[in-house]
């Protein structure tokens, strides 16, 4: 359970600090988790899907539920899901 605190209270800490967020899926696709709201309500923030080939790009809304280990992930074309939180690092800015 302290572990789980810890990945929770990490990830709050870490979107806290970073304006953005990336991570990849297990097909190679990126996720970038951003701090704006756009679209999405209820403390949800945007997030963008690229797939690996880059042929699919999808919007979406992203959010930590309380006593989750990972991002929840509800995307604009229909999709839900979910990736552990310790996939995502600050995105490297040129």
């Amino acid at each position: 359970m302290k572990y789980l605190i810890g990945i929770i209270l990490a990830a709050f800490s870490i979107t806290a600090s970073a304006q953005t967020l990336e991570g990849k899926d297990r097909t190679g696709a990126t996720v970038t988790l951003t701090q704006e709201t756009g679209p999405c309500v209820n403390g949800a923030k945007l997030a963008y899907y690229v797939s690996a080939d880059k042929q699919m790009k999808v919007s979406g809304c992203w959010t930590v539920p309380p006593g989750a280990e990972g991002i929840s992930l509800a995307w604009f074309n229909g999709y839900i899901g979910g990736m552990p939180i310790q996939v995502f690092k600050p995105k490297e800015t040129l």
